[in-house]
């Protein structure tokens, strides 16, 4: 089977290791991805411009200069078996073309997010009532949509993400093991991570213990090196406004890190049976989960009840979903 792939950056760690998941399962793949035929939403020709005609003008120029692309290659005939527009953000030029079966991915920031001043919504409903299939990584989502979905959370690697010596990992990023360490797995600019809500917690947190806890970001760090971070912290932070089925809380489970998040896309299901880790249904709840659970000091057993989220198990059901547009 060959499918085309339309998506915004294959750049991401997590397309990549999707991939590799479908590679082993003897799909043939091509790729098309918009910022690299339009203008990146971070070219400096856009970037300083306001959100709202920054995304009119992405949109713009993607459409003048993607689709075309995507038109040419899905005409091909007998080149590719389907499209699958990976993202809500190409969805619409999967639809705009007449040949191929197509299946359509929504993170969750596609749906749930602010584009187009948080009306993006609406057109990622409509692609997927059109598209021949819909995969989406939460219940929460599925709940959004008016037709029937294939519900796959992202898949974890589970050889990368594993519990190590957290002395170790310490170490090696030259951490003060007599300090508690919280892990904020974001860069501070992801304005839907809400991390100044994230230092909030932490602060209030070191104003009433004798124990000294320090907030730790992730930014411009490989994908590689972020189990050492998983390893070496004491507990995950969640603080999201919103998301889908966040991948940085199976990677916690994957490495025993306890997790304390705001009850947020499929978070609640995920950490079902873990401890110590905590869901709080409000902000207010946060600190005293937080404090609790670095009390605690001790690893979780997420690991035991991620095993059903490999991205072996993630690649075969995607396929399962590839073959039913086919029928």
């Amino acid at each position: 089977m060959k499918v085309l792939n339309l998506v915004t950056t294959s750049n991401s760690a997590h397309y990549q290791e999707q991939l590799r998941a479908l590679n082993r399962n003897n799909i043939e793949q091509d790729i098309l991805s918009s910022h690299e035929t339009g203008i990146s939403p971070d070219s400096s020709i856009i970037a300083n411009l306001p959100s709202g005609l920054k995304q009119v003008l992405y949109y713009g120029a993607t459409t003048t200069s993607y689709y075309p692309n995507v038109l040419k290659h899905s005409m091909k005939t007998g080149e590719y078996d389907l499209l699958h527009a990976t993202s809500g953000l190409v969805a619409p030029f999967a639809l705009a073309q007449p040949i191929r079966p197509i299946v359509v991915t929504l993170w969750g920031s596609d749906l749930m997010g602010n584009y187009f001043a948080g009306h993006y919504d609406r057109v990622c409903e409509y692609c997927a009532s059109k598209a021949d299939a819909t995969i989406v990584m939460s219940q929460e989502m599925n709940e959004q949509l008016d037709q029937d979905v294939y519900v796959i959370p992202h898949g974890i690697d589970l050889e990368k993400f594993k519990p190590i010596s957290k002395d170790e990992a310490q170490r090696e990023l030259g951490w003060n093991s007599k300090k508690k360490h919280v892990l904020f797995p974001y860069s501070k600019s992801r304005s839907v991570k809400r991390y100044p809500l994230a230092k909030e917690i932490v602060d209030e947190v070191n104003e009433r213990t004798e124990k000294v806890v320090e907030l730790h970001t992730i930014s411009g760090e490989p994908h590689s090196k972020i189990p050492i971070y998983m390893n070496a912290s004491d507990c995950l932070l969640l603080t999201s406004k919103h998301e889908g089925s966040p991948n940085t809380v199976k990677e916690a489970m994957a490495c025993n890190l306890p997790v304390v998040s705001i009850n947020v896309g499929d978070v609640e299901e995920r950490l079902s049976g873990v401890y110590p880790s905590k869901v709080c249904d409000k902000e207010s709840e946060l600190a005293d989960c937080l404090e609790n659970t670095l009390d605690k000091d001790m690893r979780s057993n997420g690991r035991d009840h991620i095993q059903d989220l490999s991205l072996k198990k993630m690649g075969e059901q995607i396929v399962e979903v590839y073959k039913s547009v086919q029928k």
